[in-house]
């Protein structure tokens, strides 16, 4: 089966992240999987929203509040169909 996503051109931006993860620990990175695992749970099935604290292209501090959809190998997908890289979520509070 084939998903198609639509991709707007505000969501272009986030095509082009570095592929270096923010966090060096593995302990946080398997912390940070489990936590994105609720959210998309929380998400889809209680309609509850999570904040995400991610770094963006230039480095800088950002946080997103939405529902999570979804989850790839690579990306969370977000309710508004826009995403963020896994590697560039610095928290996530659910």
């Amino acid at each position: 089966m084939k998903t198609n996503l639509k991709i707007n051109s505000t969501d272009t931006l986030f095509l082009f992240y570095s592929e270096k993860d923010v966090l060096k620990c593995e302990e946080r990175k398997l912390l940070r999987m489990h936590d994105l695992r609720r959210a998309s749970i929380l998400g889809t099935v209680y309609n509850q929203e999570s904040r995400i604290e991610y770094q963006d292209r230039s480095g800088n501090p950002c946080t997103v509040t939405s529902k999570v959809i979804a989850l790839t190998d690579r990306n969370v997908i977000f309710q508004n169909e826009k995403f963020i890289p896994i590697n560039r979520i610095n928290n996530v509070v659910v």
